[in-house]
């Protein structure tokens, strides 16, 4: 009897090796049910096999995770997977799978240079013309208040806290990454210079009430003015001077790029605006439109928010204004502008550089 039992477990052990050596011998080339479908997965260096496994079973890239294991270690494929981000198809057999993970991926990148003073809408102009991100899909998450919550915004978007630099990017990149990338490097800046100027900082708070997001606002402004660095912190002064001076009690910044801004920035368009390009040249009937809310002819102090992206040199130039009292400042149309001190000496300078 004993003799018997002994048949059959050998039998029933012989008969399991058979079937898992099957599974083992047909399981590389088995093609998973279901249509096609490009997944996007990334694998960190230094990923264990385990963890890898079990993203690409959650995103249904493998039928049978225990199954890809064995069969991923007696491949011996756990130290020659390649870390990077694949483009992975849901009809692809475990054994196609895995070469694809060892052979690793070339990914492709792009070096975007982002100049001072450029707004957001001209960077996604920018990423979607270099194919790394929706300039639709970037513009919805800027306005997204979990979005500017979770980067510790307080802002209506993320206008000027995008900091403009050279970065590569891969092709393609999600919105979050290249945002957060651009906010990141925008608080790393700041910071740096906030330790920098900490008293100068301090100064802004007891004299005029000033936020860091308030700086970052006369900073947009003058990286949209100023041409010259050297030039930077003397246009600053100025703009402060006609919101500190008692000789200049209508408090109007007086700024044209605030006014631009304005137009393409509001869901409702001013009706200055509509069917203007704003490339060209301001009219009296944009000076004195009150429904843009930006008009700074119009509208006391500083506009809603940003009206760009400020560099290192902008934010700086509002921390270390030059302490100068000019009130005006005229282009020269090389760069370079002339100020002065009086409305009658400006009028002098526009005659001379404008008409």
């Amino acid at each position: 009897m004993k003799k018997r039992s002994g048949y059959k477990f050998v039998i029933f052990f012989l008969m399991m090796m058979g079937y898992v050596s099957y599974w083992l011998w047909s399981y590389p080339n088995r093609i998973p049910q279901g249509d096609p479908q490009i997944i996007d997965v990334s694998i960190e260096q230094g990923m264990p096999l385990r963890h890898i496994v079990s993203k690409l079973s959650k995103e249904g890239l493998i039928e049978y995770p225990k199954l890809f294991h064995v069969y991923a270690k007696i491949k011996r494929a756990e130290k020659q997977i390649r870390a990077g981000k694949y483009q992975l198809d849901r009809t692809m057999s475990p054994a196609q799978l895995l070469k694809r993970l060892n052979k690793g991926t070339v990914l492709k990148s792009v070096s975007i240079l982002f100049p001072e003073g450029i707004t957001m809408r001209d960077m996604f102009a920018l990423l979607e013309k270099h194919h790394v991100s929706s300039a639709k899909e970037l513009m919805n998450l800027v306005y997204s208040k979990s979005f500017l919550e979770k980067h510790n915004i307080d802002a209506n978007s993320c206008e000027g806290y995008l900091f403009p630099d050279t970065y590569r990017f891969f092709v393609p990149t999600s919105p979050q990454k290249v945002l957060s990338r651009m906010i990141k490097q925008y608080k790393n800046v700041w910071n740096d210079i906030k330790e920098k100027h900490r008293d100068s900082r301090q100064d802004f708070r007891k004299a005029l009430h000033w936020t860091d997001h308030d700086i970052l606002i006369l900073a947009s402004i003058v990286s949209k003015e100023a041409v010259l660095d050297k030039e930077r912190p003397r246009i600053a002064q100025v703009f402060l001077n006609r919101l500190m001076f008692p000789s200049f009690p209508q408090k109007l910044l007086q700024s044209d790029p605030t006014i631009r801004y304005g137009c393409v920035a509001s869901l409702t368009t001013p009706k200055s605006c509509q069917g203007w390009d704003v490339s060209k040249r301001l009219r009296r009937k944009h000076l004195v439109d009150e429904t843009n809310l930006y008009n700074t002819y119009r509208h006391k102090g500083l506009p809603p928010g940003p009206i760009s992206n400020p560099g290192r040199a902008s934010l700086e130039a509002v921390l270390t204004h030059d302490g100068s009292r000019y009130l005006y400042f005229v282009s020269k149309n090389n760069g370079s502008h002339a100020f002065s001190k009086t409305y009658k000496e400006h009028r002098r300078y526009v005659d001379r550089y404008q008409r």
